[in-house]
C-alpha cells in the first residue's frame, strides 16, 4: 500500500472562527524562557567563528559546525547561552571523546551528533550510552531521521532533541540520488502524535526544506518545537558564506557590507556538507558519490531584519488562529489541504 504524505506547501493553516485578542502584537513568538524557536544549521557557509556570537546575540539558537577550529570563548558562551549553543560532532569523534576517553564534565555540555543517517544502530547505541553516562550534564541532539517510528525508538535513549528530515535541504541531493525521503509536514505531525504518548519525548527540530517564512511557520504549526534553517540564514549579509560581487568577484566582509548598502548585486556561497567542495575541505578529494551541491544565493537582508520579519509573520499566523502563546500554537492549529 502506498501511503499519502504531505509537504509544507501542501498544507494551509485554517483561521480560528474568532480570535480573542486585540492585534497580532498580543501574540508572543518565543518561548516563556525568551528562547526563539529557530536554529542556525551547522553548515560552514552559515555559521563560523566570526559570526556565531552575533547570531546568539540576535536570539538564534546555534549549532557550531564540525571540521572547524573551536573558538577560544566557545565554552564560555555555551555556559552563558545555556541550551542555545550546540557543538556538532561526527559519530566517531563523539564516541572517542566522551565514551572511550570518558571525558569528565564539570558543567552541562550541549552536543549534536551530526550524521545524515540517524537510523544507524550506532546512533542509538551512542545516544543510549551517553545519556546513561552523563544524564542531565549532557544536552544531546541527534538525527537526522525520516520515519516517525525511528523518532519513537530514539526517544528510548533519553536524547533531548531529534532532527527530522532527510533529503529536503535546498542543496541536498540525497533524495534525488537515492529516492529516500519522507515529506516533512507529515513526518512532523506523525512524530508529534507519538511524542504525546511518551512519558518523556525529545524536542522536535524540523530540518530541511525551509525555503520561505511560510515553511518555517508551517513546520511549527505541524508540531515542530524548533526549526533549523540553512538556506534562509545563508541569504543574510552576516552569514559565513564567501561573498561575491556579480557572482564572480570575491569580497571581504567589510567590502560586502559596503556593496550591500550601495544596492549592488551581492551573492553568498552556499554548500551542503556533502557537496564536492565541502568534501574536498574534509580531505575527501577523490570522492565522487556526493549528496550535495554548491550554489550562489543572492543576499536578501541583514539577519536582524530577517528575524524581525520572521517573528512578525509568526505573530500574524498566531493571531489568525487565536493563539497568544507560542506553546499553544505549536502542533495545535487546524490544517487543511486542497491536494487530491
Amino acid at each position: 500500500m502506498i501511503k499519502t504524505a504531505y509537504h509544507y506547501d501542501d498544507l494551509m493553516i485554517l483561521p480560528a472562527l474568532e480570535a480573542h485578542l486585540n492585534s497580532r502584537t498580543d501574540c508572543i513568538p518565543h518561548y516563556a524562557s525568551g528562547q526563539l524557536p529557530f536554529f542556525a544549521a551547522p553548515m560552514s557557509t552559515v555559521v563560523a567563528e566570526q559570526n556565531y556570537q552575533f547570531f546568539l546575540e540576535q536570539g538564534l539558537n546555534v549549532c557550531f559546525p564540525r571540521y572547524q577550529n573551536l573558538p577560544p570563548n566557545f565554552f564560555d558562551l555555551q555556559k552563558q547561552y545555556k541550551g542555545q549553543l550546540f557543538l556538532a560532532m561526527d559519530l566517531e569523534e563523539f564516541n572517542k571523546e566522551f565514551l572511550v576517553l570518558g571525558k569528565k564534565l564539570n558543567r552541562q555540555h550541549a552536543i549534536l551528533i551530526d550524521t545524515a543517517n540517524g537510523h544507524l544502530q550506532r546512533v542509538y547505541e551512542l545516544c543510549l550510552a551517553a545519556k546513561k553516562e552523563y544524564g542531565e550534564q549532557m544536552l544531546l541532539m541527534a538525527g537526522n531521521i525520516g520515519h516517525p517510528r525511528t523518532f519513537e525508538r530514539l526517544a528510548e535513549t533519553g536524547v533531548d532533541y531529534l532532527r527530522l528530515g532527510i533529503g529536503g535541504g535546498r542543496n541536498c541531493s540525497t533524495s534525488s540520488f537515492t529516492g529516500v525521503h519522507y515529506p516533512l509536514a507529515s513526518l512532523i505531525i506523525e512524530s508529534r502524535k507519538l511524542a504525546q504518548q511518551l512519558p518523556k519525548a525529545p524536542k522536535i527540530i524540523a530540518d530541511g526544506g525551509i525555503g520561505s517564512y511560510a515553511n518555517a511557520i508551517m513546520a511549527l504549526a505541524c508540531g515542530a518545537d524548533y526549526v533549523m534553517m540553512g538556506s534562509l540564514i545563508n541569504q543574510a549579509l552576516e552569514s559565513a558564506g564567501q561573498s561575491y560581487l556579480f557572482k564572480q568577484i570575491p569580497l571581504s566582509q567589510n567590502l560586502a557590507k559596503l556593496a550591500f548598502r550601495l544596492g549592488l548585486p551581492l551573492y553568498k556561497e552556499y554548500k551542503a556538507l556533502h557537496s564536492r567542495p565541502a568534501s574536498a575541505q574534509q580531505g575527501l578529494i577523490g570522492r565522487r558519490a556526493v549528496e550535495g551541491r554548491r550554489s550562489l544565493q543572492k543576499v536578501q537582508y541583514q539577519l536582524p531584519d530577517f528575524l524581525f520579519n520572521l517573528g512578525s509573520y509568526l505573530q500574524s499566523a498566531m493571531s489568525y488562529t487565536g493563539k497568544i502563546q507560542l506553546e499553544d500554537f505549536i502542533g495545535q492549529v487546524e490544517l487543511i489541504t486542497d491536494r487530491r
